[in-house]
């Protein structure tokens, strides 16, 4: 092949790569905060006595390892309530910071121990979570 073809082709290779990647990506990538992520891990720290999103371990709640578009009620060896059982719900960033600020309100006759969370702090969590994706 002549030396001037090749140039050519690695162009065409590069963008057919660019062209691949492209059409690989299923949604585009969220711009988190890192200092509402750092809040947030800070902030969790209240949850790890019951949530452990490190190791997949049932402990007081269940797990939150790769929580988000996680379907609600699914994570064997806890036992839900009826309520989340029967939710049909998915974990999206949006219904986990709802939840977090108000988990009754949100689902009620969840077993959620807690009263719920200010907006802020809710959603600092939610983006932490976020970032261990």
């Amino acid at each position: 092949m002549p030396n001037h073809a090749r140039p050519t082709l690695r162009i065409a290779a590069a963008a057919l790569s660019l062209l691949t990647l492209a059409a690989c990506k299923s949604e585009p990538e969220l711009a988190l905060d890192p200092l509402k992520v750092e809040r947030g891990r800070t902030l969790y720290t209240g949850c790890a006595a019951c949530h452990d999103n490190r190791r997949r371990e049932t402990l007081v709640g269940p797990h939150l390892v790769h929580v988000i578009d996680r379907k609600a009620g699914q994570v064997s060896g806890y036992d839900y309530s009826d309520a989340m059982r029967k939710s049909r719900l998915t974990w999206t960033p949006e219904n986990l910071r709802r939840f977090i600020e108000d988990p009754q309100g949100f689902l009620p006759g969840t077993n959620m121990a807690i009263d719920g969370l200010k907006p802020q702090d809710a959603a600092a969590i939610t983006d932490y979570l976020l970032s261990r994706e």
